[in-house]
C-alpha cells in the first residue's frame, strides 16, 4: 500500500471568492424575497369580471358545471371533450384532497382587465393562468367565462 495521497489544494483567495458568490447569492435572494424586487413576473391587473362555478361529476363520464351563486346548472361537459377543462379539474380536485378541503368547493373563473383568463380556488390559494398552456388549452375554458359571467 502506498501513502500517496493526492493533495488539491486551493488559495485563498479562491477560497473568499468561492464564499463571496455563495453569500451573494443568499443575500440577493433573500431580498427579492423579502421586498419583492428583481423578481419576474407579471404585474397583476384589476378583476373585470369573475363567476364561481362548481364541476361536478354525472354518471356517464360527464361533468356538470352549476353556477354557484344562482345554484343551478348552466352547462354540461361531455364525457369525449374538453380534456384540457379536465385535467385543470383533476389538479385543483388534487390539491383540495391533500389540503383536506371540501372537494365540492367552487372554483373561480377570472377576467383582468388586461383580459388574462383565469382559474383560481379560493380553498386552496391555488391560480392558474390560462395563457401559460396554449391558446387552444386556453380557449378550452372560453365557454365557460361566456355563459352569463356575473362582475364580483
Amino acid at each position: 500500500m502506498s501513502d500517496d495521497h493526492d493533495e488539491i489544494r486551493l488559495s485563498k483567495g479562491a477560497l473568499v471568492a468561492a464564499g463571496s458568490v455563495v453569500l451573494f447569492a443568499l443575500v440577493a435572494t433573500a431580498t427579492a424575497r423579502l421586498t419583492g424586487i428583481g423578481l419576474a413576473g407579471a404585474p397583476t391587473a384589476p378583476v373585470a369580471a369573475a363567476r364561481a362555478l362548481r364541476f361536478e361529476e354525472v354518471p356517464g363520464g360527464s361533468i356538470r358545471v352549476v353556477d354557484d351563486a344562482a345554484g343551478r346548472p348552466v352547462s354540461t361537459l361531455g364525457p369525449d371533450h374538453h380534456g384540457f377543462v379536465r385535467v385543470v379539474m383533476r389538479g385543483f380536485a388534487r390539491e383540495r384532497m391533500l389540503r383536506e378541503v371540501p372537494a365540492n368547493a367552487p372554483l373561480r373563473l377570472v377576467v383582468l382587465a388586461d383580459g388574462r383568463r383565469l382559474v383560481e380556488d379560493p380553498a386552496t390559494g391555488r391560480r392558474i393562468e390560462l395563457r401559460a398552456f396554449g391558446a387552444g388549452n386556453a380557449e378550452a375554458f372560453s365557454s365557460l367565462f361566456e355563459i352569463g359571467s356575473t362582475h364580483q
